[in-house]
């Protein structure tokens, strides 16, 4: 039955918008008790503000004691700490805020701020809560980040039990850092957010429409006139320095081979591009005009307005039900068509070719716009999938069973449906898979496959073959299994504890496991890609093995690494072998968009310094040829449904974010010399980045 979509007028707009600054106006300042730091640091209280002193050079980590043992901070949305440098260098914080037993990958959440020398900055926490703690409307639950605050992080952590605010500065030199003040801010719950809450949640253009803030759009032609300013600023700028590949045209020449490579010079990895100038690939996930949210029957309250079928941007806005994939709304699109007409998609691809040189990004990455590949302008990547032949366990993991025929058939398919790629020297190289869940522990997911798998079959043949017989395997196993045929129907493991032999065993099976996985990527992308390079699987998470076997067969290691600074983790220091950094974000919310991703800043101008921040780091290492920012335009700020994050270079309407990328276009005119001649240090680095600000 066809749904007809109508203009949801009957819920009227009330009230002026908030301004968004006013959510971070100070609220609560909370005291502290003391500050520890090293001996050769130094911390003093001076009228309410905290004086941080130490010799730099290195990390110098401060630890702020609540009074009482611990703040609550559940009654507010965001802790801001204003910093000020009045030192002579630039400094970095990496920032904790803690509970009982925190590490940094648990029972805290993170933060970050770079401060230029005599200037000042703010520290921003925007915290997460336990999942079941949410009790706003049930509309807005399935969302990642709700907007009376509520935000869910996969680190678990309590604002209302905060041990410490842990600070860890670094410098290049001697620094003098003002800690100005701790507050909350932007109250939490649905009372303080009413208004936040009302419906409809976004306007016609897909913007939130409770709040205003710099840059926020009112009407399609203040829309155009945006874009086409930007345009017009775009058409024909680029980085000097750079070939048309994105290479660096001043550096030195190597063999040109017409396709993209690798190689070590002067003990750096790099990319070589196809006319042999050194590159290293400065990259963004997305690349396109796809920002979708589901727009079924019971999230129709969400919107301001949708088109009924006759409307002419029915089509530009809405994607029709496809498989398991619901109906939904991709605003972004439907407003480059308001602004530019019939056109409008082919313009938009010209633009953002000419946005992404104006800015010195020189790769199209993963799940991005095909079509915008297959021009010729901006070098890119592949990500090729062979999701039939996973193995599947509760709890989210899939891997593919490479011992399943299929599992080559199907990366074969996959391979031959780009072979308008295979002879284009505008491909970096191909990506296959992403972020495969390599378990430490493979044995739940070998001992929950039926008997057929082949996974497991090949597990019971192994075992048959360092085993004598059933009896055998018993006495080493500590087990009563009756024959191996028992052993391929069990659904569990068949023991209550884990023997060294099973330890053995399974490690041994794992080995064989990753090697002909790696293997058969590599052979068949010989095979079927032979002119470009094999970028890995995006390893988010991976067990030791995967670490160890995988850099003999990949061309490039690939790793999604969302943190605070880029890095070859966690290919180990003996593996001379290049890393691309596949995926990494941070988020802020002072534009619209409610939630601020896996890494979260106070405002736009800190998302640009962490940025620069991130990709020094990676130049300044020397096995790492590249990063990715994840992604290129904004999330829906109503979720796609669970992810709604400010984590894109451009906005729901299409329109860059000034402070953002021009912190990129900064970093862009230095990315080369710095790689080449690295200074000491990502401050140092920073330092060059931001001298003239």
């Amino acid at each position: 039955m066809f749904f007809a979509w109508v203009a949801l007028l009957s819920v009227p707009a009330s009230g002026t918008p908030r301004q968004v600054e006013s959510l971070f106006d100070p609220g609560t300042s909370f005291e502290v008790a003391h500050v520890t730091h090293p001996a050769d640091a130094e911390a003093e209280a001076i009228d309410g503000r905290y004086r941080l002193r130490g010799a730099g050079g290195g990390a110098v980590t401060f630890v702020f004691h609540p009074p009482a043992g611990r703040w609550d901070l559940n009654a507010w949305n965001h802790l801001r700490v204003d910093l000020s440098n009045t030192g002579d260098r630039l400094v970095r914080i990496n920032a904790r805020l803690d509970n009982e037993g925190a590490l940094d990958w648990a029972r805290s959440f993170p933060g970050v701020a770079v401060v230029a020398t005599e200037s000042e900055g703010t520290l921003g926490f925007t915290y997460s809560r336990p999942g079941e703690w949410y009790d706003g409307p049930e509309i807005f639950r399935s969302q990642a980040a709700r907007p009376n605050g509520h935000r869910t992080h996969w680190r678990a952590f309590d604002p209302s039990r905060v041990r410490a605010l842990r600070f860890t500065v670094h410098a290049a030199g001697p620094f003098e850092l003002w800690v100005e003040g701790l507050e909350g801010c932007w109250p939490y719950g649905s009372e303080a957010n009413a208004d936040l809450e009302a419906l409809p949640y976004l306007d016609r253009f897909g913007q939130l429409r409770a709040l205003d803030w710099p840059g926020k759009i009112d009407s399609i032609e203040e829309l155009t006139a945006a874009l086409n300013e930007e345009e017009q600023q775009n058409a024909g700028a680029s980085v000097p320095g750079m070939n048309r590949f994105g290479g660096w045209e001043d550096g030195p020449r190597l063999e040109a081979t017409g396709y993209f490579r690798t190689e070590k010079v002067d003990g750096r990895w790099w990319f070589v591009d196809p006319e042999g100038a050194l590159f290293w690939s400065h990259g963004v996930n997305s690349i396109g005009m796809h920002v979708v949210t589901p727009a079924v029957p019971n999230r129709r309250e969400l919107f301001e307005w949708l088109p009924d079928p006759e409307d002419p941007l029915y089509d530009a806005l809405v994607q029709e039900p496809r498989g398991n994939r619901p109906r939904q709304a991709n605003f972004l699109r439907a407003n480059l068509v308001r602004a530019w007409g019939d056109d409008a998609l082919d313009r938009a691809r010209d633009f953002t070719h000419d946005r992404l040189r104006s800015w010195g990004i020189n790769t199209i990455g993963a799940w991005s716009d095909e079509d915008m590949m297959r021009q010729g302008r901006t070098p890119y990547t592949l990500m090729i999938g062979t999701w039939r032949t996973n193995l599947n366990h509760g709890g989210g993991h899939f891997l593919p069973d490479p011992f399943d025929p299929r599992f080559e058939e199907a990366l074969r398919d996959a391979l031959e449906a780009h072979a308008w790629a295979r002879e284009d020297p505008w491909c970096l190289g191909v990506f296959i898979h992403n972020e495969l869940e390599w378990p430490n522990d493979l044995a739940p997911i070998l001992f929950h496959a039926g008997p057929d798998r082949p996974a497991k079959v090949e597990f019971v043949r192994q075992l048959r073959e360092r085993h004598t017989d059933i009896a055998t395997l018993n006495e080493a196993w500590g087990t009563s299994l009756e024959d191996w045929d028992a052993l391929l129907e069990t659904r569990e493991p068949p023991f209550d504890e884990r023997t060294e032999a099973f330890a053995g065993d399974l490690a041994a099976y794992y080995a064989s496991f990753a090697e002909r996985y790696f293997s058969i990527c590599r052979e068949t992308m010989r095979e079927l890609m032979p002119n470009h390079l094999y970028l890995g699987c995006r390893v988010h998470r991976a067990a030791r093995i995967v670490i160890e076997t995988a850099p003999r067969y990949v061309d490039v290691f690939s790793s999604n690494r969302y943190a605070p600074l880029a890095g070859a983790h966690p290919v180990p220091p003996s593996a001379d072998i290049p890393v691309i950094i596949t995926e990494f974000h941070f988020g802020a919310p002072d534009r619209g968009v409610p939630g601020t991703g896996l890494y979260g800043v106070h405002d736009q101008r800190q998302r640009g310094l962490a940025y620069n921040a991130y990709v020094a780091a990676g130049l300044l290492d020397s096995r790492v040829v590249g990063a990715h920012w994840f992604a290129f335009p904004d999330q829906s700020a109503a979720g796609r449904p669970g992810e709604n994050y400010q984590i894109g270079f451009i906005d729901i309407t299409g329109r860059a974010y000034p402070e953002f990328t021009a912190a990129v276009r900064r970093l862009s005119h230095h990315l080369y010399p710095i790689r080449h001649r690295p200074p000491d240090s990502v401050e140092a680095a920073l330092e060059r980045i931001t001298a003239g600000d």
